[in-house]
């Protein structure tokens, strides 16, 4: 990121924050072309008492950004790498973690060697890992739910932490229609991914001029 952001001063690179992508804005600026890094979204889950529950209820997106605070203990649903740095995140705030993955591997979009290296730091954070899971029902403080066909009930918490699959966020495209400047998407807004493949697509477009 420092080198990034060094190298954004170093080609004076014009950052304007809280602006919408506008037609306005593409005619005043008249680019070459326009390129979407909107990024996604996690979707919430139909699952039973989720949105019934007195436990607070947040997406990774919110936590990790810091516009959301969570409490002393909380569930993280989606054990993918997301859901892992989730989860890392909030143990080196002291919180106590489980997390829920319904999928039979944790992150398994991650290198190998990163994947090892988190694993054991939430290890040392005392979260626990489960997978194979089926979540029967969210309770007012926790989680009935099936793991490697062991049924488990988990009580005494305060958050839920949402951060499975998440959607492209593409609302500005359709803009497109309205001009004759070519529109790119990268990154998640072309489909979630991991953070390399925004980059690698941003030098892609770049060097193609």
């Amino acid at each position: 990121i420092d080198f990034f952001k060094n190298e954004i001063q170093r080609l004076d690179v014009e950052i304007r924050y809280d602006t919408d992508l506008t037609l306005d804005l593409i005619n005043e600026i008249n680019p070459d072309k326009v390129i979407l890094a909107t990024g996604s979204m996690p979707d919430m889950p139909v699952i039973k008492g989720l949105f019934q529950t007195k436990m607070d209820l947040v997406t990774n997106v919110d936590v990790i950004s810091g516009k959301e605070q969570v409490k002393d203990k909380v569930i993280v649903l989606g054990g993918g790498m997301t859901g892992l740095i989730t989860a890392d995140f909030l143990a080196e705030q002291g919180k106590q973690v489980i997390v829920l993955n319904r999928k039979k591997s944790f992150a398994e979009e991650m290198a190998s060697n990163d994947r090892y290296y988190l694993r054991e730091r939430l290890k040392k954070g005392n979260v626990s890992l489960y997978k194979n899971v089926s979540v029967k029902q969210f309770t007012d403080d926790g989680v009935v739910f099936k793991a490697n066909g062991e049924n488990i009930t988990l009580t005494g918490f305060e958050s839920v932490v949402i951060s499975e699959k998440h959607s492209s966020i593409r609302e500005a495209k359709k803009l497109e229609r309205k001009t004759k400047t070519p529109f790119h998407l990268i990154g998640d807004a072309k489909s979630p991914r991991h953070l390399m493949y925004c980059i690698s697509e941003a030098e892609e477009i770049a060097r193609l001029g």
